[in-house]
């Protein structure tokens, strides 16, 4: 009788394990287009499928061919550290397994079957006008049942068309040692790479971005996704001192439409023709120099000359050629000597 009962039991544990149906392995790939373009928000409010979508995403499904569900959700982290929120939730109906892009769902056999948009938070969306935060799309594959068997999610890089790129250095206006002038400029979220464009102005009737337009530049050269660079390093050609020479950076921000060209500030700049200690130098003898002279120009000149609002970049010979530095000195020292040598002082 034992025996019965030990047969009937392991048959009953063998019919167990081998009636049940096995289930396929579902995987789910979600490749987001990253950046990506402004996104409708106003769209999901109204609309009940997915239309207000730009191609954004393509959902890649193993195996193919059986009947499935797909839910998708679109969640917003509005600050950091704060918890990730719904924004949008959907279900299609049941479909044969098989790679889509976004854009398909409710434009092809894949229809939806139920939508949940937080009307509040995609309103939020729309007063701020542009992307904000984070982003974040979770996909899942759903049994026609509704069981969820697999599932991937990928945060999202949104454009944000109102940004702009900033030139942070060289100071406008500023006097730059030819041999390194650092530049740096603000990140724009989403660019792959910056380009740089320098050029010199060689008349001052030409507007900064004429000058940057004329000829051939200095400088014209994509370096990639960094944010600080050595302008030297860069030159086509060498420059010269006493120039004044104009600059740009664009970012390159890539998209499902194309690629866009964020455009900085011009800035200009002055390279110096004299080292910084005979800089120095000059500045501390033209105060010695101009106290003998009870002239309202020259007293102008001291003033600004202490306040920082002059900057001395170069002196001139009689030809036009700026002086070396030792020649410089040299012309110091004979005026410090001979202040009476100074005919007169007049502003160009």
């Amino acid at each position: 009788m034992r025996k019965i009962l030990f047969l009937l039991g392991a048959f009953s544990i063998f019919f167990l394990t081998f009636s049940k149906p096995v289930e396929a392995q579902y995987t789910v790939n979600i490749q987001v287009f990253d950046p990506l373009p402004e996104i409708d928000w106003a769209a999901f409010i109204y609309a009940n499928n997915l239309e207000g979508m730009p191609r954004m995403m393509l959902v890649t499904i193993h195996p193919k061919g059986d009947l499935i569900k797909f839910q998708g959700r679109l969640q917003w982290q509005r600050n950091e550290g704060e918890s990730f929120q719904n924004m949008l939730v959907f279900t299609t109906e049941p479909f044969i397994a098989r790679d889509f892009y976004n854009d398909e769902i409710g434009n092809s056999e894949i229809r939806i079957e139920s939508t949940d948009p937080n009307s509040d938070l995609i309103s939020e969306n729309v007063r701020l006008g542009r992307p904000s935060g984070n982003y974040r799309i979770i996909g899942s594959v759903l049994t026609p049942e509704g069981e969820v068997v697999a599932t991937d999610s990928r945060d999202m890089v949104l454009t944000n068309p109102s940004q702009t790129i900033v030139i942070l250095s060289p100071d406008q206006e500023s006097l730059q040692d030819p041999l390194s002038v650092m530049a740096s400029w603000s990140q724009v979220i989403g660019a792959t790479s910056y380009k740089v464009i320098a050029n010199v102005r060689k008349n001052k009737s030409e507007s900064l971005e004429e000058a940057l337009k004329s000829g051939t530049p200095y400088i014209n050269k994509d370096v990639g996704n960094i944010t600080v660079v050595n302008l030297r390093s860069l030159l086509d050609r060498e420059w010269l001192a006493g120039n004044e020479i104009v600059l740009q950076v664009i970012a390159i921000v890539p998209g499902s439409g194309g690629n866009r060209e964020l455009a900085s500030n011009i800035v200009n700049f002055y390279l110096m023709s004299l080292q910084p200690e005979t800089i120095e130098f000059i500045s501390g003898a033209f105060e010695e120099v101009f106290l003998f002279f009870d002239d309202a120009v020259a007293y102008d000149f001291l003033n600004r000359l202490r306040n920082g609002t002059l900057r001395i970049k170069s002196i001139m010979g009689p030809d036009g050629s700026p002086l070396t530095n030792d020649e410089v000195v040299k012309f110091i020292e004979f005026l410090k000597n001979n202040p009476n040598g100074i005919i007169n002082f007049r502003k160009l």
